[in-house]
């Protein structure tokens, strides 16, 4: 989650420096590796662990998914019914 707050913030550095310059060239390494060593790999981790919850507890991921949708679903169910 940090590397994605902070990616942003080199960015605008990046584009502060002046094109060629040594600080230019600093700024792309460190977003390149920001990329590809904490953010790419959380995102896959964080991807695959979902699934492995997802494949062992499905039935938990539904009750959870009900509660959430619920408050919406009662929502909206009042919305149509106003209109007949």
């Amino acid at each position: 989650m940090a590397g994605m707050l902070y990616l942003p913030r080199l960015f605008v550095y990046h584009c502060e420096a002046e094109p060629g310059s040594k600080q230019s060239e600093t700024f792309k390494v460190m977003e390149r590796r920001l990329l590809t060593v904490i953010i790419n790999p959380a995102m896959v981790a964080s991807w695959v662990l979902d699934q492995r919850l997802l494949r062992s507890k499905p039935a938990a991921s539904l009750v959870w998914r009900d509660q959430e949708t619920a408050p919406l679903q009662k929502c909206l169910g009042s919305l149509s019914r106003s209109k007949e």
